[in-house]
């Protein structure tokens, strides 16, 4: 929750001191680091999976991934030069993107060894990261105006900071050895982790593909705006994430319930806030954003359906026990592991077609912002049907229920509190400066987001009990810090 708050912050600063172009560049470059990722999976896919079942390959999973990162600075480069953007960025940008690689490439392998250990490391970890990239940020790309040079020098020193937490709090799980057995596993199932990251790599070739076809980045840009509001409810995935580790452990499935529905009591006032406040959250982040309003709304229901979608992938994916066995490839293929990312490759190839086809078809009638309306309807168009099957896969897997009763009352709740916050806002709003607006919306938000958690905390005994538990934690953490 914290960092929702942080990043919309963090966002406020990019948005207000890069212009459309540098920003819709970036979208594009982010899109880009993606196929210089594209080896991280080879370890990373498995080493949740083995440090959730207790196997000491941590210390060997770090060191091989980082290996395997300078295969993924090639791979970037190639794609770089192959599509020209190389034309346009300075060297010394493609230079900070090039050491922007191998730091995903270690945060991200703390971060899935984590992920089947402690997952709460990772959000004290993004504590950490996501504070020091807001005083960072105003240093480099509000003070210094470094602009998208700055942005990813903000990026690098966060990352590195985020680094440094979890290097700390998982020193327990690197203190085993080099072992070979894990490298010839990782390098043999291969076929299976790359498999997984193509789907990956087709859903991010949206904002290239866009580029190219518009031989512009105005209506990536507006794209990108919109996504900063509408993309608050995905938040609500990290309480569904957190249950793959334990599923990999061998835990049995009926706390999937209460997950569920602990997924909707957070997503539900995100998605409700993005809608609500759609047009002014766009004024906020830079008043040439406020025109794709529209397409805050239709991407917070695509977000909203997409986080529930992820959130099934991971009951799926951690019921699946194949890979505890020594099985040969066809068991593997015939297994979830590839089933899954099969599913969400023909859903992104036909994401992928169907705006390839809508652009093709429209091209020369379409402004920036339109591209922009349509390529959001399109995305959440895609998104239902695949949401609704995956919900099918998960509930004849893990016999998956939900909790309609305590569904039921967060809706009525969080319908009544934000429906009635809807008329408290101003009609108009004549200030441009983001803390100006902040500061008249914010104690609005912050009372209805009270009203919310306060009504449900009365009615609600499960959610009560919550705040103990995460009391109690936080009591912990400091008490071992002492």
């Amino acid at each position: 929750m914290f960092s929702v708050f942080t990043s919309l912050a963090f966002s406020i600063i990019i948005t207000r001191n890069l212009s459309q172009t540098e920003f819709g560049l970036w979208g594009a470059l982010g899109s880009l680091i993606v196929y210089g990722m594209i080896l991280d999976p080879i370890v990373g896919y498995w080493i949740t999976r083995e440090t959730a079942r207790n196997e000491n390959s941590q210390k060997t999973a770090i060191l091989f991934n980082q290996t395997l990162s300078f295969g993924g600075i090639i791979i970037f480069v190639i794609v770089i030069f192959l599509l020209g953007v190389n034309d346009n960025l300075d060297y010394e940008i493609l230079l900070l993107l090039i050491f922007l690689i191998p730091t995903k490439y270690l945060l991200k392998i703390l971060n899935t060894i984590n992920f089947g250990w402690k997952p709460q490391n990772n959000s004290y970890g993004m504590f950490i990261s996501e504070i020091t990239k807001i005083i960072v940020g105003l240093v480099f790309i509000f003070h210094f105006q470094m602009g998208l040079a700055g942005l990813i020098l903000t990026l690098l020193v966060s990352y590195l900071a985020n680094i440094i937490v979890l290097s700390v709090l998982s020193r327990e799980k690197l203190t085993y050895g080099i072992q070979l057995k894990y490298i010839k596993k990782w390098i043999k199932n291969s076929f299976i982790s790359l498999y997984d990251r193509l789907k990956t790599i087709v859903y991010e070739s949206d904002k290239i593909l866009v580029a190219i076809m518009m031989d512009s980045v105005i209506a990536v840009s507006y794209f990108m705006a919109a996504m900063i509001v509408a993309s608050l409810v995905t938040y609500s995935t990290s309480i569904s994430q957190v249950v793959y580790g334990k599923l990999l452990s061998g835990s049995k499935t009926d706390f999937l319930k209460d997950t569920l529905s602990l997924h909707f009591f957070i997503a539900l006032p995100l998605v409700s806030i993005s809608i609500i406040f759609a047009e002014i959250g766009m004024r906020i982040l830079n008043p040439i954003y406020e025109i794709a309003s529209i397409v805050v709304i239709v991407l917070t229901i695509k977000s909203f359906f997409q986080s529930f979608r992820s959130a099934f992938s991971y009951y799926i994916l951690g019921s699946e026990d194949v890979d505890k066995y020594s099985v040969n490839a066809r068991k593997y293929i015939k297994s979830s592991l590839v089933y899954v990312p099969t599913l969400s490759l023909i859903q992104y190839l036909a994401y992928i077609v169907l705006l390839f086809l809508v652009l093709f078809l429209m091209k020369d009638e379409l402004s920036d912002i339109n591209v922009a309306v349509y390529w959001s309807v399109v995305s959440l168009i895609v998104t239902i049907p695949g949401t609704v099957y995956f919900w099918i896969l998960a509930k004849k897997k893990t016999h998956l229920v939900f909790d309609l009763k305590r569904i039921i009352k967060f809706s009525i709740i969080a319908l009544g509190v934000f429906g009635s916050t809807y008329f408290f806002i101003p009609d108009q709003f004549t200030e441009t400066s983001s803390f100006e607006l902040i500061f008249k919306l914010l104690p609005l938000i912050l009372f209805s987001l009270g009203m919310y958690f306060g009504l449900i905390i009365i009615v609600d005994n499960k959610i009560r009990l919550l705040l103990k538990l995460i009391f109690n934690e936080i009591n912990t953490l400091f008490n071992k810090s002492k």
